[in-house]
Formats: structure tokens, sequence, C-alpha cells
């Protein structure tokens, strides 16, 4: 199971981004593009609400040959918080967009330690085209 350790700093989120990026490569681009984006969202909530020194990413596969796991942990104290922001808010949307664009998330706690993770799961379709080969038909045939 790949994981891998970041300092709790803003310059973190890209570098998370790109590891994720990295990892989900033979995926198709748009699996991959997702979960590169919530990683960023957990990466964020991490250095902004954990008040940690570090956090770690970990992506997996999942029995289900179709589906991949990713995690960010961190040592905060507090559980995540799904929130409804004022449309003029600028921050409180990251784990709503996670539950839009995953499959399933949630948020657990390693026992007699400190660590919590935050988690989603995207499934997908190996057998799926990239998104620029998705043509609708009407294009196709004309």
């Amino acid at each position: 199971m790949p994981s891998r350790t970041f300092p709790a700093v803003a310059a973190s989120v890209p570098e998370a981004r790109g590891y994720v990026t990295a990892l989900l490569a033979p995926l198709a681009p748009d699996v991959c593009e997702v979960a590169a984006l919530l990683v960023s969202e957990l990466a964020t909530n991490a250095i902004r609400h954990a008040g940690g020194r570090t956090f770690e990413v970990t992506v997996r596969p999942l029995t289900d040959p179709d589906r991949v796991w990713c995690g960010v942990s961190d040592t905060g104290s507090s559980q995540p918080v799904l929130r409804s922001p004022a449309v003029t808010d600028e921050h409180g949307r990251g784990l709503r967009l996670i539950g839009v664009l995953s499959d399933r998330w949630g948020a657990h706690r390693r026992r007699a330690t400190d660590t919590k993770t935050v988690w989603f799961e995207l499934n997908y379709d190996p057998r799926a085209p990239a998104p620029a080969d998705r043509t609708p038909e009407a294009e196709r045939t004309a």
C-alpha cells in the first residue's frame, strides 16, 4: 500500500496531488484527476484544521479491482464536519465536494493513537475510453 508523508505546509498540497496523479496514471485520466482533486482537498483540510507537523497520503487498490481507496491521515483531534456554507463564504465546501465526486467517503481514528484518516473511494470502469475518446454518437456518424 503506497503512502507518503508530507510536511503540513501549503506547498505540500500540489506535491500530494502530484503524488496521487503519478500513482494512478495507469487509470483513466478522469479517475486520476478526481482522485488528485479530492486528495488536495483533504490535504488542505489536514493543514488548515489538524495543527500537526505532517500528514500522510495513502493510495491502495481495493479487493474489487475496479475501485481505488485514498486516505489522508493527520494527528488532529477534531473529526471532519460537513458544512453548509453561505454562497459568499470562502471556505467550507471541501467535504461536500468529496461527497459529490466520490462513491464513498468517511473518517476513522486509529485505536490508541491520535491519528485520524479521512478517506474516499472511487469506482471506475477500466474498459471505459479516456474522456477525449467519448465522442457523441451524432459526431461519429456525421
